[in-house]
């Protein structure tokens, strides 16, 4: 599956579209594994409405996954809800 995410750059945020894999849902968002952008041997979690990384830099997709649930069980969907709302803010991405 082809996922967007969101890079920093010198210029701000930029979104790209690259593979993900091992799609989940929790809180009502989706949310995908994918090869980190700038070290392709390490494995990230994004949220695919605002493409931010929830879990990063993982050697194992599975660890990448199963640590991006653990963090999402462990903030709560309220304190999520907030982070959504500020990376969308940040990143530009949509919500």
């Amino acid at each position: 599956m082809e996922i967007e995410i969101s890079i920093k750059t010198k210029a701000g945020y930029k979104r790209i579209k690259i593979k993900g894999s091992m799609p989940f849902e929790m809180y009502g968002h989706r949310f995908a594994a994918h090869r980190n952008y700038a070290f392709p041997a390490l494995w990230n979690v994004a949220e695919l409405l605002t493409g931010c990384s929830v879990s990063r830099e993982f050697q194992t997709r599975k660890m990448a996954v199963l640590m991006a649930k653990k963090t999402l069980e462990t903030i709560g969907k309220a304190d999520f809800k907030k982070y959504v709302a500020n990376a969308t803010q940040q990143t530009g991405g949509r919500n």
